[in-house]
């Protein structure tokens, strides 16, 4: 989470953070490419910044 907090200062601060959870039966391929993913109990986290 550290290094997102810090990927997002140097790269995104400028943009809007958008912080979504992917349940393990949801279609993943729909995560954006560019998105940080973390692995959860029950299914994925990600963060992407769009500008």
């Amino acid at each position: 989470m550290v290094e997102q907090i810090r990927a997002w200062h140097r790269d995104g601060r400028d943009a809007e953070p958008r912080f979504s959870y992917w349940p393990d039966d949801s279609n993943h391929t729909r995560i954006p490419a560019d998105a940080a993913v973390m692995d959860k109990t029950y299914g994925v986290v990600s963060i992407s910044w769009s500008r």
